[in-house]
């Protein structure tokens, strides 16, 4: 089975408006064009938990509003020949991005959720399908922007649900045993894989 981890650099090839264009927009929904000079500079997960901070919302209320509308406008991007062309080596495609250029690429409108588990925050065991395709959006996905990993809580709690994966069990809700543990989990407990997810996705 060939498999491909793919970041953002096909996404920055493939806009039609650029990645500092759309956060540009997304600093000006929620009044914070002051942080737009510093984008640059800092990780993306920052630069959503400033815009965070400074609403007057609570922070769970206006990171969600962040997250619709940040999955909005990355619903802009489309599809492009180099997806394609990439991914059509591959049956299984892991992937940061947000958005389903990649199942749209091989099936259009027409992928599917496939699920092997129920999440709504975290993406552990959400997995789309498109054609032969299986593609698993590590970040979360624009479908359900509440599992998008855009700040630091976020992805300490993810990180912290693979490391109870791989190291013990998690709940799965349906599952008949209730939970569920890392298969790839050596005998003596030691973890055989190296899992690694970086806040910043330039």
């Amino acid at each position: 089975m060939h498999s491909l981890l793919l970041g953002n650099g096909i996404n920055r090839v493939a806009m039609q408006r650029g990645w500092n264009e759309i956060l540009q927009e997304l600093a000006l929904a929620f009044d914070g064009l002051d942080l737009v000079p510093g984008i640059e500079s800092k990780p993306l997960s920052m630069f959503v938990e400033e815009l965070c901070a400074r609403s007057n919302l609570s922070f769970q209320k206006a990171e969600h509003a962040v997250k619709v509308e940040f999955a909005r406008l990355l619903k802009q991007i489309q599809s492009v020949e180099a997806h394609e062309r990439i991914c059509s080596l591959f049956s299984v495609i892991m992937t940061t991005n947000y958005d389903f250029t990649i199942e749209e690429v091989f099936a259009g409108p027409l992928h599917s959720p496939t699920f092997l588990a129920p999440e709504s925050r975290y993406s552990l065991f959400r997995r789309h399908t498109a054609g032969t395709k299986d593609v698993w959006h590590v970040h979360g996905d624009v479908a359900r922007p509440g599992s998008m990993v855009l700040g630091f809580d976020h992805y300490a709690g993810y990180l912290q649900k693979i490391r109870n994966y791989v190291t013990d069990s998690v709940e799965v809700k349906g599952h008949p045993h209730g939970r569920v543990g890392s298969p790839v989990k050596a005998p003596s407990g030691r973890i055989v894989v190296t899992l690694q997810f970086s806040p910043d996705r330039r």
